[in-house]
Order: structure tokens, then C-alpha cells, then sequence
């Protein structure tokens, strides 16, 4: 398993705030927001390690490769709030401890949110702003997992994207609002510019989905104008 944990504070530092000295000064003191890894799987070791190819840097969001070698991460050199906000970038790295390998998949562009691994490990998506301008993370990216350029597949579309999902056929899957209707869409990387609608559009709204296994079924709590929000199933 993985999991995000801030640095602790030094000795003198707690001894200063329990004798009131609490006071904060700008960009001082800053701890990194740390990524741990540990072994559950059979009877060895269980101690977390940290992920070092992270070094002093801060992650914010995260996910596994599906062969549990690495995780891809947004990453900023600082944890700063407003560096959560605008200055992400999106990682690769080993979880291995020797060598601490990291390598970028996307530079700073502006807002960057959720990210996810394609099941068959070729693809990595995010959810993020075209420019440093666009307030919301609102477009769907992917790029090939082992490099290269990444593609806004939700670009031309006036929607705004809340949630992603890799399925189990290879397509990433989204929840998103367009005008005053929420939409679960899909498309296959191969092919960008193919999304097909896979509900939605009606009176129900949703933000968020959960697939089955094998991706066929999906579930959502929706609500409607009528009534309170319930589970719904397709």
C-alpha cells in the first residue's frame, strides 16, 4: 500500500509552540508531504520505506502501476498551498529504493487534480486546466505511460470533468457536467477523438462513478429535483 504523510515537526519546534512561540513565518520551516510505500503481501518486512526517487519534493495526488513497481504522482518542489494549486507536475516514480529513479510525464501547466494508471499499464490520465488561467481541472489528459505527448481529449467539448476511471477494456471512462446535465463518458486512447456518451443527459446528476470489475456495470449516487439522492445502477 501507499500513503501520503507530512514530515514532523522538529523538537524545538513543538517545545516553541507549547510555550506560545506558535507564530508562522512565510516559507519557513516547510515540511515535505512525504510518499510511503509498504509490503503487505506475504510474511516479510512491513516497515514503510519512503519513496526516495520523491526526494524533497511534495506529492499530492497518486496512483499505482499495475505491476506495483511504481506510482505516478503530482508532484510540486514545494508544499505551499498555492504550489498544490498551480505548480504540479506529473511523475513517475520507483518505488524501489536504490536507484531513486523518477521522470516527468507532464510539466507545469496550470491546475492538476486526479491521476490514474491505466489498467494494462500503457496509459496515464489526469484530470487538469489548459493554461494557468483555467480555474477548474476540468479537461481529461492521457499520455503513453513510457513517454511522450499528451493529448486534451476533452478539449473541444463544454463540459467540465469531475471524476476519471480507467476501465478494464483499455477506454478511461469520466463523469462530467455539460450545460445543466452531468454525463459518464469513455474513450480509447488509440483513438482520442471517439467518445461515446455512456449515460446520462437525463434528470439525475452525479459527480462521481464506480465500475465493476469486468466494466460492464457502473453505480453513482444521483440525485434529482424531485427527491433525495439514490444508488443507481447500469
Amino acid at each position: 500500500i501507499a500513503y501520503l504523510a507530512t514530515d514532523q515537526k522538529s523538537e524545538a519546534k513543538e517545545k516553541a509552540e507549547k510555550e506560545g512561540k506558535d507564530w508562522t513565518v512565510v516559507d519557513s520551516e516547510l515540511l515535505p508531504k512525504r510518499l510511503w510505500v509498504v509490503t503487505v503481501a506475504g510474511s516479510g518486512d512491513r516497515t514503510p520505506r519512503p519513496v526516495t526517487a520523491l526526494g524533497e519534493r511534495s506529492a499530492w495526488e497518486f496512483d499505482w502501476s499495475p505491476d506495483g513497481q511504481n506510482l505516478v504522482a503530482t508532484v510540486t518542489d514545494l508544499p505551499r498551498t498555492d504550489d498544490g494549486y498551480m505548480l504540479r507536475k506529473v511523475l513517475v516514480l520507483a518505488t524501489a529504493v536504490e536507484p531513486p529513479a523518477s521522470r516527468e510525464i507532464a510539466g507545469i501547466v496550470g491546475k492538476v487534480d486526479q491521476v490514474a494508471w491505466s489498467l494494462d499499464g500503457k496509459w496515464i490520465g489526469w484530470r487538469g486546466g489548459v493554461d494557468a488561467s483555467d480555474p477548474f481541472s476540468g479537461s481529461v489528459f492521457i499520455a503513453p505511460a513510457g513517454g511522450g505527448p499528451a493529448t486534451n481529449v476533452t478539449g473541444s467539448r463544454p463540459e467540465s470533468v469531475n471524476r476519471i476511471a480507467w476501465l478494464k477494456d483499455g477506454r478511461l471512462a469520466w463523469v462530467a457536467v455539460r450545460g445543466t446535465k452531468t454525463f459518464a463518458s469513455a474513450v480509447d486512447p488509440v483513438r482520442p477523438g471517439a467518445i461515446v456518451d455512456i449515460v446520462g443527459g437525463g434528470g439525475e446528476s452525479f459527480t462521481s462513478i464506480s465500475f465493476s470489475a469486468d466494466g460492464l456495470r457502473m453505480a453513482a449516487t444521483a440525485g434529482a429535483a424531485d427527491g433525495p439522492a439514490e444508488v443507481h445502477v447500469a
